[in-house]
């Protein structure tokens, strides 16, 4: 999709707002997982999960058809998903981090992987707003490489520019 420089602005300013809103509404998250430590994963903890939701946010969690264990933030303002957790769901024959081989959440690793989340989503919502601050910069710096690459390649022989494939930059 093709944005104009300020609706990228604020396409951006949108996806670091969504970030930080998932990120505040781990701890909640958290709660609920720690309601349930050692119980069995089912559809009782899906709904807790929901319970969690407003008009302005959706968390929602399930198992794909994949058997992988998904669990998303859905910010209703900016219309933006944010996945918080997405890892293979345990089986009998094997344990994984989140899930005991009998299904049962272990709420210690989950919290865990949550608060490395957590951490992960602040911290891509303040490169995005960097990146965002300083862009104009980046983009004068882009177009003054782009005129010093095509200069390099005019001056070239079109056997050689062909034979090595060099292009210009439009």
């Amino acid at each position: 999709m093709f944005y104009t420089r300020e609706d990228a602005k604020k396409e951006l300013a949108k996806e670091a707002q969504a970030l930080r809103s998932a990120a505040s509404n781990i701890y909640r998250i958290k709660k609920v997982v720690s309601a349930y430590n050692g119980k069995v994963y089912n559809c009782r903890f899906n709904e807790a999960i929901k319970q969690l939701c407003n008009n302005k946010i959706r968390i929602y969690s399930n198992v794909n058809y994949y058997g992988y264990f998904v669990l998303d933030f859905y910010d209703k303002e900016t219309n933006k998903t944010v996945n918080l957790i997405y890892t293979k769901k345990a089986t009998k024959d094997s344990e994984t981090e989140l899930f005991t081989t009998a299904k049962r959440i272990k709420a210690e690793s989950f919290i865990d992987s949550l608060n490395a989340k957590y951490a992960e989503l602040l911290k891509r919502a303040t490169e995005i707003e960097q990146a965002t601050a300083g862009i104009e910069n980046t983009l004068q710096q882009l177009q003054s490489l782009k005129k010093s690459i095509n200069h390099i390649i005019s001056c070239l022989p079109a056997e050689v520019t062909n034979i090595y494939n060099l292009k210009h930059l439009y």
